[in-house]
Order: structure tokens, then C-alpha cells, then sequence
């Protein structure tokens, strides 16, 4: 049955996606909510003002993404890279599971 459907999808000029396992949320909410997660931290922290963000998403990740996958961007990269950023950088970003007192 879900051969069928995935067909059908694709038929009709969708992209259907095989999930492996059922979790709370589409994956694509998900890693959206993460990126807003961060945004609202950075404007909590007056980091930058809104209007930085959208301009560093628009002309930065916005523009990488459209050509390539998260997961293409990492291998491009480089694995090593990439755990070295995160070794730094994660101890930075907000990880409460509450949202933003701005939002």
C-alpha cells in the first residue's frame, strides 16, 4: 500500500519522502523550529536585531540551501570540519526546551 501511494505522489508532481520512524513533527518543522529556536535566542541575547537575521539568512544560508542539502553542505565541508564547529559552537546555542520569552 505505501508503494502505492509513494507512486501516485510522485505522479503527481510531488516529492514524497520515506521516514524512517515515526516522531513527533514533520522533519521539515522540525529542523525549522531549531533554526528559529536560535533566532529568537540571539535576538533574547540582543545579539543582532531581527532585520540581521533575515539578511543573514537571505543572502547566506538561504542561498545555500537552495543549491544544496544540509547533508551535501556537510560532506562539501568536511566531516572534520564540521565536528570541530560543533565542539565550539554548540556550547553556545540555546538548547532550553521552552520557547522565547520574545516569541
Amino acid at each position: 500500500m505505501c508503494n502505492y501511494f509513494y507512486e501516485l505522489t510522485r505522479r503527481i508532481g510531488q516529492h514524497p519522502i520515506h521516514i524512517l520512524k515515526d516522531v513527533p513533527g514533520f522533519i521539515g518543522n522540525r529542523m525549522q523550529h531549531a533554526l528559529w529556536l536560535e533566532m529568537f535566542a540571539i535576538i533574547d541575547q540582543c545579539i543582532c536585531k531581527p532585520r540581521a537575521i533575515n539578511e543573514i539568512i537571505r543572502n547566506e544560508i538561504g542561498l545555500r540551501l537552495s543549491f544544496l542539502g544540509p547533508v551535501e553542505n556537510t560532506d562539501m565541508v568536511g566531516l572534520d570540519l564540521t565536528l570541530n564547529i560543533h565542539n565550539y559552537i554548540l556550547n553556545y546555542l540555546d538548547n532550553k526546551p521552552i520557547p522565547s520569552r520574545t516569541l
